[in-house]
């Protein structure tokens, strides 16, 4: 399938759009959240993923989540968070699995950042650079709900204070194996390769992309594009926001 560059209608009656207002959504770091119901489509299994987006924080929490596949009664997914010292920390079955030393996230800035899982190693990238080292992850992630910027289900809560833009996840696809340029513009729930990030694999399946969350800067702030279209609910009323990355 071709790269979407305008605006079309998939055979499923999804459409996309290619002219979407470049937005944001802002949470107080107090009280503010957004849930997405349990999936299967969250539900990496062993095979390969892709967790992105643009986070922008005005405030060390001292534990920021970013997203939180974990819920009430099952605490034991995964989860992507900044801890102290500003390292990115990925958690699995209660325990961080994964802090790399060798990236800095930086407060008061956009930062591009991704987890990705190919062929059984897991690596972050901090606006495209890789981690200096690995995640040998044979873990079996199961199906479970999003929790976007707190892990207040899962025994928080730990609030995100300040934006996020462009929430993807992508089931099965390892999108970044190497150092890339990040996106420059809102992503989309199909690519072609090199297209959102370069270098970059291609999304081909429109069920590959599980979340797509443009965040755009009008009432469709909460809309996901992706073929699941999810519901995605705010909690204690997070605003839409003109500030973007691009």
């Amino acid at each position: 399938m071709t790269a979407i560059i305008t605006d079309l209608t998939l055979p499923t009656g999804v459409t996309v759009s290619g002219n979407a207002i470049s937005g944001s959504i802002s949470f107080n770091g107090s009280s503010q959240y957004l849930t997405v119901p349990s999936s299967t489509a969250f539900g990496f299994g062993t095979g390969d993923f892709t967790v992105e987006g643009w986070f922008y924080a005005t405030s060390d929490q001292g534990t920021d989540f970013m997203i939180d596949f974990r819920g009430a009664g099952n605490p034991y997914g995964a989860a992507m968070f900044v801890y102290t010292d500003n390292h990115l920390s990925w958690l699995y079955n209660q325990a961080v699995v994964y802090q790399p030393t060798s990236l800095t996230f930086t407060y008061n800035t956009w930062n591009h950042v991704a987890i990705v899982r190919a062929s059984g190693v897991t690596k972050f990238y901090l606006n495209g650079i890789g981690a200096s080292t690995t995640y040998a992850d044979t873990n079996n992630y199961p199906t479970a709900p999003c929790i976007i910027c707190s892990d207040v289900l899962a025994g928080g809560p730990n609030y995100w204070n300040g934006y996020i833009s462009n929430i993807r996840i992508v089931k099965g696809t390892a999108l970044y194996t190497s150092n890339f340029t990040p996106p420059a513009g809102p992503l989309s729930i199909i690519q072609s390769s090199n297209q959102n990030g370069t270098p970059s694999t291609a999304i081909n399946l429109i069920t590959s992309t599980s979340l797509m969350l443009n965040t755009v800067n009008n009432s469709d702030y909460l809309t996901d594009s992706s073929s699941y279209k999810n519901t995605v609910t705010a909690v204690a009323s997070p605003t839409s926001s003109a500030t973007n990355p691009f």
